[in-house]
């Protein structure tokens, strides 16, 4: 069977719906997703419809958290809880342990096997801990006072409550047991995500990654200069990092947290033209992105192992045409750039970083590359490393004799020849039409 590659699975698909938010996988290996229009499992044939006609009081389901015992905690957007149990949604108007708890935030959740905690981000007043359809809570007793604090984790296994000041350099170790707090010294950062013992700040110019030893020390292990928004981040099952971006696509990175011997490499950019909601490293090691708009993406573990090590992605640019010349594996950017790759070597041709009109077409025909932009041909000679620019915006370039080429352009068809580096005849747009049939034929 052929690697499936790049999947997108939308409303044509059955997932009805213009917005994903999280995916979570189950013991059975079914794929959960919550959207704007409720709740869907995935059995990656066909999607099944969990919304208002099911139980459900909120279709906008932020996330899920599948337990063990086989029930699905459902957390929608402002409202209150609810659970899938026996293939029924179990609201708050069933059960009196889900009401008026959380209906003014989005958690963050903290799962251990059949056991959910729950606290609110700013300021938390009490941690809830959910197990077998009940409800109970731990008050936070901290003194907040007018100081703003953002709880980003919480360890059930030392009963601790981590919080980083939102304008302060700080954070807070709070235990929900003792009531004991301390304070520690971390810098003017943001917490961007955690799994296990690692931790990741960000500040918009240097991304640190710390790892917890103990319950108070955090040792920095990873720092990475980094600019630009991330509005929601992983760190995955094989703790590697992978970074949404506020401007469209994702950035990963290829390496172990947990290496510390190894420093940060740079990312690899991926979807760069969509903006990523979530992005979920299943079991087998297959990748799913949630898409703001378009439902969402599946990329197979060969596929995707495939890409990271192949010698021709790029981690900044979109590969937009290929071609050969028998020797070469030629490529064109969306910009005004490209790249010959030769004996395992990929040389970049940029001839002006400024311009980012993008390939349309690209025609090679010896030491000679026609790189066809959205406003003009770039005619590069890889032998002298020269280029020369016609000014014409070309759709098509085609060979024609020997030693010219025919430029398909918005105003007419124009004979270029190779030798003489001249243009020759000038077919204007009355003419394009029969005479590309002709053409058609011929070739």
């Amino acid at each position: 069977m052929s690697d499936p590659g790049l999947i997108n699975y939308n409303e044509s698909d059955g997932l009805n719906s213009s917005y994903t938010y999280r995916m979570k996988q189950d013991a059975h290996g079914f794929m959960w997703i919550g959207t704007d229009n409720g709740l869907f499992r995935f059995d990656g044939k066909e999607f099944k419809q969990y919304g208002r006609k099911e139980g459900l009081k909120n279709i906008e389901v932020i996330s899920c958290e599948p337990l063990p015992n086989g029930e699905i905690f459902i957390v929608p957007f402002l409202n209150d809880f609810s659970y899938l149990k026996n293939g029924k949604i179990i609201s708050s108007r069933y059960n009196k342990y889900l009401s008026d708890q959380f209906s003014n935030y989005v958690p963050i959740i903290t799962r251990n096997n059949n056991t959910l905690y729950l606290h609110t981000i700013n300021n938390p007043k009490d941690i809830f801990v959910y197990e077998n359809e009940h409800l109970k809570k731990y008050h936070v007793s901290i003194d907040y006072k007018n100081i703003s604090l953002h709880a980003f984790k919480f360890d059930y296994h030392t009963n601790t409550l981590y919080l980083k000041e939102a304008f302060g350099d700080s954070i807070i170790i709070y235990n929900i047991i003792t009531k004991k707090q301390e304070s520690l010294f971390i810098g003017k950062s943001y917490f961007v995500c955690n799994k296990d013992n690692l931790f990741v700040f960000y500040d918009e110019k240097t991304l640190d990654v710390y790892k917890l030893q103990g319950t108070s020390r955090f040792k920095k292990i990873h720092s990475y200069p980094l600019k630009g928004k991330v509005f929601h981040s992983i760190i995955d099952k094989n703790n590697k990092l992978w970074l949404n971006m506020v401007n469209g696509g994702v950035l990963f990175f290829n390496q172990s947290l947990l290496d510390e011997s190894k420093p940060l490499k740079p990312p690899v950019t991926l979807l760069k033209d969509h903006v990523i909601q979530y992005v979920f490293v299943d079991r087998d090691d297959n990748i799913w992105f949630g898409l703001r708009d378009n439902g969402i993406f599946f990329i197979s573990k060969v596929f995707f192992a495939n890409y990271i090590n192949q010698p021709l992605k790029n981690n900044s640019e979109y590969i937009k045409t290929i071609s050969t010349n028998g020797n070469n594996i030629i490529i064109g950017y969306d910009k005004a750039a490209g790249a010959i790759y030769q004996n395992g070597r990929l040389r970049k041709i940029v001839f002006d970083s400024s311009d980012k009109t993008e390939n349309k077409t690209l025609y090679t025909h010896k030491n000679i590359i026609f790189f066809g932009l959205t406003s003009k041909v770039i005619i590069y000679d890889t032998s002298s490393h020269q280029s020369i620019t016609l000014r014409q915006n070309p759709k098509y370039i085609v060979p024609y004799a020997a030693s010219s080429v025919l430029l398909c352009a918005a105003s007419g068809l124009y004979l270029y020849d190779i030798k003489s580096k001249k243009n020759g005849y000038n077919f204007y747009r009355q003419n394009i039409y029969p005479l590309f049939l002709i053409l058609k034929t011929v070739f």
